[in-house]
C-alpha cells in the first residue's frame, strides 16, 4: 500500500514538473502544502565532532533547536568519567541529519541544522560540499 501511493506521489510530481503530460481531462492534483518554509544551503550547520569518542544525542532529528542548544555530547572512550564535550548547534532551526554511528572521530560530520540565517562559514560550492 505505501509504495503505491509513493509511486503516485512521484507520478503527480513527474507531472507538476512537466516531464509526463497531463490528459486534458484530467486536473493536476495540487501539491500538499510545505510543513516548513526552505532554508538557505548557507544557512546549514554542518556539525563536526570536536573529539574522538562516543556520541550520546539530547535531541532527535525533526527536533527545533536554538543557536548554542547543547544536541548531543561526547563521551571520551579513554576516559568516560572524565567531563564530556558539548555537541552545540550554531543556528536556530530543525535538525534534519544525526549520525547514525554513535562512535565518532574529530573532524567527521555528525549532525545538520536547518537554519533560516545564512552562516559566515557556509561559502562555495554548497550543493555538493561533504
Amino acid at each position: 500500500e505505501y509504495a503505491k501511493q509513493d509511486a503516485l506521489n512521484i507520478y503527480h510530481f513527474l507531472q507538476h514538473r512537466g516531464f509526463i503530460s497531463v490528459d486534458v481531462n484530467e486536473a493536476l492534483t495540487p501539491l500538499p502544502a510545505l510543513i516548513r518554509d526552505a532554508t538557505p544551503l548557507n544557512g546549514v550547520d554542518m556539525i563536526e565532532a570536536i573529539k574522538t569518542g562516543v556520541v550520546v544525542w539530547k535531541n532527535k532529528a525533526g527536533d527545533i533547536v536554538e543557536k548554542d542548544d547543547v544536541i548531543g555530547e561526547i563521551v571520551d572512550i579513554e576516559d568516560p568519567y572524565s567531563p564530556r564535550t558539548p555537541v552545540i548547534a550554531k543556528t536556530s532551526g530543525i535538525i534534519f541529519s544525526l549520525t547514525n554511528g554513535h562512535l565518532v572521530t574529530a573532524g567527521d560530520k555528525i549532525a545538520k541544522v536547518a537554519g533560516e540565517k545564512p552562516l559566515d562559514y557556509r561559502k562555495g560550492n554548497l550543493l555538493t560540499a561533504k
